[in-house]
């Protein structure tokens, strides 16, 4: 099972031709108006279902408000027999293990504060996870409750860290993904969890969100299959004498504009970046990424005026696929000439999969963008959601005549990710447009992809606006 957040963007992947057509809505049943009961559910309905309320908990650990987590598969399997068996045959969903840390208040009877930091749930019921999980890789997640987790009085005498942090351990050679969120600084029980650890083989993908060094610990040498690196905002990379394995990372994420950690990294093909420059910044030194091949940037009307501070001081030799999210507010305009001047007019001989994803930009800029881009093999454009102006949103009837008319606009373009939100253009100006670059009568509808930046818009906005 794969989460949205790690699928690789849209144009890192084979395109899908305007000609290509589809049988499965054809072979889907009938719909009915009739109720089933609960044991008449499908077991892939209720996978699906199961599915997707465990990633939407995985998403939400960085910002979770509540006094107590929801452990949702223990719940499931308590609604009823039906749902017991399947919950119990579905070991993949259980490897998702949440450790909530949470801050203790102690006060004694001058109403004097002292703030401990401890895990919150029993290691009981981590076995039982560990249990139901099988042998299935696991996915680790540490993060900060909600500060009104409060108790009152003298500490109790029953805390659960260190034999929690003990049955961690015992099963790291099955760690495939740990994400350490907002985890409390004061939490000094943290490097237990890695401190004399021998075997990480099964790391696949690491996640720190907030401060915590792990760069000096010798167990991540042994991570031979550490590929997935997603830093947050205030998350520093160490230098190249650490012994974390920076050759090994293929796909990072970094929640900033911090194009000089990338040169860390030797052998990165996918960056994804959002935020703003780090705190320390002044002026970029030159930053080079010779194997970068995918680029995603999160944007928003304050922080797009930091691009052209990188004019002339990034090297991005092998960058193909170039996406850009605007996230906020819509009213405003993107200002093109930062993109052309300083992102795209450099690689435009290179380019070949482009993705402008809700920008709000004048279809005469989005033109002015394309025409260099003459190698250009995908080309996907979202319209901002509403409220936003019409002009703000490029997607019209002047691009679609273009794409119609002109053969010398994006000549090589073979796949279309088209997304409008108002009705001045319709399906059969867009029809009309396809037939007219495919020469043939036998395509399609105007295809839309999945695409994992569904997944990731919700989780930027908690960073950047």
């Amino acid at each position: 099972m794969s989460r949205d957040i790690y699928r690789p963007p849209y144009g890192s992947s084979s395109g899908i031709p305007l000609s290509t057509s589809s049988s499965e809505a054809t072979s889907l049943p009938a719909p009915t108006d009739r109720p089933a009961p609960i044991h008449g559910v499908p077991l892939d309905v209720l996978e699906e279902i199961f599915t997707s309320l465990i990633n939407s908990l995985a998403l939400a650990v960085d910002d979770y408000h509540g006094d107590r987590f929801p452990f949702s598969m223990l719940t499931i399997s308590h609604v009823c027999v039906y749902w017991r068996d399947v919950s119990y045959s579905l070991a993949s969903l259980w490897s998702f293990i949440f450790v909530p840390v949470r801050y203790l208040i102690l006060r004694d009877e001058h109403c004097r504060e002292r703030r401990d930091v401890d895990i919150s749930i029993p290691p009981a019921l981590i076995n039982i996870y560990l249990q139901r999980s099988k042998d299935y890789p696991l996915s680790l997640f540490l993060f900060r409750m909600h500060d009104a987790m409060r108790r009152k009085g003298l500490r109790s005498t029953e805390d659960h860290t260190s034999d929690a942090i003990a049955v961690l351990r015992t099963q790291a050679h099955r760690w495939r993904e740990l994400y350490i969120s907002s985890v409390p600084s004061e939490f000094k029980d943290l490097p237990k969890l890695f401190t004399g650890l021998r075997n990480l083989t099964s790391l696949e993908r690491l996640t720190c969100v907030k401060p915590f060094d792990v760069w000096e610990f010798r167990v991540f040498t042994t991570a031979v299959n550490l590929h997935w690196l997603d830093l947050g905002e205030y998350v520093r990379p160490g230098t190249t004498s650490s012994l974390f394995p920076y050759a090994q990372i293929l796909h990072l994420i970094l929640r900033s504009l911090d194009f000089q950690s990338t040169s860390l990294f030797p052998n990165i093909t996918n960056v994804t970046m959002y935020g703003t420059p780090p705190q320390h910044f002044l002026s970029p030194s030159p930053a080079l990424a010779s194997n970068l091949v995918s680029l995603t940037i999160c944007l928003t009307y304050f922080t797009q005026e930091h691009l052209p501070l990188y004019r002339g001081n990034v090297s991005l030799p092998q960058l193909r696929d170039l996406t850009i999210i605007y996230v906020g507010p819509v009213r405003n305009p993107f200002k093109a000439e930062y993109l052309t001047q300083d992102l795209i007019a450099v690689f435009s001989h290179r380019i070949q999969h482009l993705t402008l994803w809700r920008v709000p930009i004048c279809v005469k800029d989005l033109i002015t963008i394309l025409e260099p881009l003459t190698e250009l093999r995908h080309l996907g454009v979202h319209d901002p959601l509403p409220p936003v102006y019409r002009p703000y949103c490029p997607i019209s009837h002047e691009l679609i005549q273009r794409l119609a008319t002109d053969p010398l606009f994006l000549p090589h373009v073979n796949s279309l990710d088209l997304m409008w939100q108002w009705h001045d253009v319709d399906e059969g100006m867009v029809m009309d447009m396809l037939l007219y670059r495919t020469g043939s009568t036998r395509f399609a509808k105007p295809y839309v992809p999945p695409s994992y930046l569904n997944g990731l818009i919700e989780q930027m906005r908690r960073w950047v606006v």
